[in-house]
């Protein structure tokens, strides 16, 4: 079976980042990776936190959505991404 979510690359990519300012990355959900996420997270350098928030409903899920400057979709085969559209409307930008 192929995996779906690939929330490791982005934890990857939030590493790679070249900042000047603090950051947070906000994971949302939950899955079989998991435990290697936290593991991952509690290795980032200074000034950098992966917060972790479980499944969300919908409704919670829509309404952290415009606090948050970026939206990164995982899925790596996905024929439609509500998740990335819901984004968009509440004017957060997707990668």
């Amino acid at each position: 079976m192929t995996a779906i979510k690939d929330p490791l690359a982005a934890v990857r990519a939030f590493e790679r980042l070249e900042l000047d300012a603090p950051a947070e990355l906000h994971i949302c959900g939950e899955g079989p990776l998991e435990g290697p996420l936290r593991a991952r997270a509690a290795r980032q350098p200074r000034g950098r936190r992966v917060l972790f928030h479980g499944r969300l409903p919908r409704a919670e899920f829509l309404g952290r959505l415009p606090r948050f400057d970026l939206l990164i979709a995982c899925s790596r085969f996905e024929s439609f991404g509500l998740a990335a559209l819901e984004a968009v409307a509440a004017g957060v930008a997707v990668l």
